[in-house]
């Protein structure tokens, strides 16, 4: 679809509208989506980017693999947009996804070390010492945003094994 359009703004309405419209695990959608995501500049991409997360089904390594890329693209908007939709596919302590987010801490963007922080209350894992400690850290500086987040993620990650113990 995208491949017969020369035209990047028609590309990037045709992007928002398959976001809008998909229902998740519609896995033509998502092929196109990646195929965008990995082919395309970044007016084609970033749609697609931040639609994917709610289009692709939980767990999906291939959709998984090439958000991981994006959390390492030249533009803040793929990163941030990237943190988002992996943090919403990837289980809680994904061995290759953590690691990855981590890495966003250190991001000379602002944004996307607080961005970073979110993903890692959605997706760190209590026993993870890494997450816990760089959370930690976090949760000890001056800057009031990240140090709340910080606190924040701490007390999901907390709470996420308290509601695994509900269900056992």
């Amino acid at each position: 679809m995208f491949e017969t359009e020369s035209n990047d703004f028609t590309k990037e309405r045709i992007a928002k509208a398959l976001g809008r419209i998909a229902t998740r695990g519609n896995r033509k959608v998502v092929e196109l989506m990646l195929t965008a995501i990995e082919a395309e500049d970044y007016i084609v991409a970033l749609p697609c980017v931040q639609a994917i997360g709610d289009v692709a089904k939980f767990d999906d390594a291939k959709v998984i693999a090439v958000l991981i890329q994006c959390l390492q693209h030249e533009e803040v908007a793929i990163r941030l947009s990237g943190l988002k939709a992996v943090s919403k596919v990837a289980r809680r302590g994904h061995d290759r996804v953590v690691p990855m987010v981590l890495n966003a801490l250190n991001d000379k963007n602002p944004a996307v070390r607080l961005e970073g922080i979110y993903a890692l209350g959605q997706l760190g894992s209590p026993t993870d010492r890494n997450v816990v400690k760089s959370l930690g850290k976090i949760a000890d500086s001056e800057h009031v945003a990240q140090r709340d987040a910080a606190k924040a993620a701490l007390l999901k990650i907390i709470r996420s094994v308290e509601n695994e113990e509900l269900f056992e």
